[in-house]
This record gives C-alpha cells, sequence and structure tokens, in this order.
C-alpha cells in the first residue's frame, strides 16, 4: 500500500510529460519540461537527469522523436502523430474546433495552431466519420460578405509567423514594408491584429512614439522580431481603436450625419442601423437618414457606392 502514492505521481508525472510535448516543427527539451513541471506542481520537482532519462524511455512510444544532433536535445511529437490526449472529443466539441480552425486560422499565433493540430484533426475524423446532425451542420451555414469577395492577398513566407510571435511575446518588430513603390524599414512595437474582410491589418506604433499606425501585412516584404520585449502601453485598447475607425480608415472623429437616399436602396436601413441614434423620415420616395457615425474612408465609399440614389450629404466632408 505505501508503494501506491509513489506509483501514481510517477503515472501523474509522465501524463504531465506527454501533454507538454508539442507537435514537429515545435519542439522542447528537457530543461524547459524540468521547469514547467515544476512551475505546475512542487510534486512533480526532479532533477534534470531524472527528466532526461523519463524521456529516454518514452522514446519510440506515442509517436515522440528526439533529435540528438541538436544541443540540448529537441523533442517533438511527429508531424503525422496526433500527440496524447486522455480526453476524447464528443461530437459537439468537434463542430465547435472545426469552425474555430476555419475561421480563426488567421487571428491565432502559429505557435498556437500548431499545438491544437491534433485537435482539429481528430475533430475532423469525428465529424467525417459521424452519421449525425453535426456533420450535416457544416453545410447548413455559410458566412456571406456584403461586398464583393475578394481573394486573399498573398503573404510574404514567414512573415505572418514572424509578425503572431513578435504580437504574442510584445517584441519589438522590424518591418520591410511596401509603400508608394519603395521598400522602406520601420522598427515598431506591434500592439494588435485585425481582419478586415480578407485582408490582414497590424496595429503598431513607432519605437517611443504614441501614434497608432496600421501597416497592411500583405505588403510586408519582410519581418524580423527582436528578443527584446516591451512595456504594452497602457492607453493603447484595439476594442476602441477599431470602435474610432481605425480598421475603416477612419480619422477618430464622430460627426452628425445627414442624407437622403432612395426608398428602394435605402430600405435596409429601417432594419439595421448605422448608429443607436439613427432616425429615419420618409419623404415621397427618398427617405432622410440622420445618424452620428465615424468619420473614415469606409463611410465615405458606402456612400458613394449608391450614386444618384443618395443626395444632400451633410456635412460635405464626409466625402473628401
Amino acid at each position: 500500500m505505501t508503494a501506491r502514492p509513489s506509483n501514481l505521481k510517477t503515472i501523474q508525472l509522465i501524463v504531465e510529460l506527454l501533454n507538454r510535448i508539442p507537435r514537429h516543427p515545435s519542439h522542447t527539451t528537457a530543461s524547459k519540461l524540468q521547469a514547467e513541471l515544476h512551475a505546475a506542481d512542487e510534486s512533480f520537482k526532479r532533477d534534470i537527469r531524472s527528466i532526461q532519462n523519463t524521456l529516454s524511455k518514452l522514446e519510440g512510444h506515442f509517436g515522440i522523436f528526439c533529435d540528438d544532433s541538436k544541443k540540448p536535445y529537441e523533442y517533438s511529437y511527429l508531424k503525422d502523430i496526433k500527440g496524447f490526449t486522455l480526453a476524447k472529443l464528443n461530437e459537439q466539441d468537434a463542430l465547435l474546433l472545426t469552425l474555430a480552425s476555419k475561421h480563426l486560422q488567421y487571428l491565432l499565433p502559429n505557435s498556437v495552431l500548431q499545438s491544437l493540430e491534433p485537435f482539429f484533426q481528430q475533430a475532423e475524423d469525428i465529424l467525417k466519420n459521424s452519421k449525425s446532425a453535426g456533420k450535416e451542420w457544416l453545410d447548413k451555414i455559410q458566412i456571406v460578405s456584403e461586398t464583393v469577395a475578394l481573394l486573399p492577398p498573398e503573404i510574404e513566407p514567414g512573415v505572418l509567423e514572424v509578425v503572431m510571435k513578435a504580437l504574442y511575446h510584445n517584441y519589438h518588430l522590424t518591418l520591410q514594408y511596401s509603400k508608394d513603390s519603395e521598400i522602406k524599414e520601420y522598427e515598431v512595437t506591434p500592439l494588435g491584429l485585425g481582419q478586415v474582410g480578407s485582408r490582414l491589418y497590424l496595429v503598431c506604433r513607432y519605437r517611443g512614439r504614441t501614434k497608432n499606425l496600421t501597416f497592411a501585412i500583405h505588403r510586408v516584404k519582410a519581418a524580423v522580431a527582436s528578443t527584446l520585449t516591451f512595456e504594452r502601453p497602457s492607453d493603447f485598447c484595439l476594442k476602441t481603436f477599431s470602435e474610432e475607425g481605425g480598421f475603416g480608415f477612419g480619422y477618430g472623429e464622430q460627426v452628425p450625419l445627414k442624407f437622403m437616399i432612395t426608398k428602394t436602396a435605402g430600405r435596409h436601413l429601417l432594419e439595421s442601423k448605422l448608429a443607436a441614434d439613427q432616425t429615419v423620415t420618409e419623404c415621397d420616395d427618398w427617405l432622410e437618414v440622420r445618424a452620428t457615425v465615424m468619420k473614415s474612408l469606409n463611410l465615405k465609399q458606402w456612400l458613394q457606392s449608391f450614386g444618384k440614389e443618395v443626395k444632400g450629404v451633410q456635412p460635405a466632408s464626409v466625402l473628401d
């Protein structure tokens, strides 16, 4: 009976080790695993030789690969191995993960996506072999763009991964950026990432400055992340930046907008408001619309898209 706690603790240690080994091309080392285990539970404290011996015994099992050409040795699951997990996904989990893999691929760091890949694959396998409503659900929903759907622009290989890494760890970032047919170098502190339609934009500041900027990821020709970190500014909020029109190429200026639109073209504004304070007044075949909105390039383009079906835009500066 006295040996049982020791044996149980050894099993728990092995399970913790297996759960902390990443899938190739990510990797870890014995010293990193030792530190993580101790931080998770003091009872997992082991000397480095003990961790190395345990890893050595696990090699060849569970698809674990040890790259002994590196010093220190690097451990990972082989690329085609699903990894180790005790919990089997149910159909609801599989459905959620499948949707997440489709719609969050540009909004999660590459390292996180790689660690989730075994779960994404397991979710796909579950739904593929299922004959229930969960599998059919994926064919019953679709996200549709209100504008012309554009294909995502090509991004230089490795750029998004570097940008994500710098954003995740608060590393300084050096960008080679194409602007006005010239490639210029910028040193920035990355603060946020936004997906606008099919394009990705990095929100950042020049080092030592306070003005917020946006860089189109597809115009970045090269990116290098420093190992030096910065303190994320307390006066920055990505949600506020977006609401103030930052991703709409806005100016952070709210204006009392007024315009006339034909009833045919403006019917949708009776169902989906421009703003909470929007009012609509019928004037024969026209609707007079008033609302407090953020002045932006998107607003200008939206108003102009109606052509002659919109008139009397005030203030006229929103069309400048």
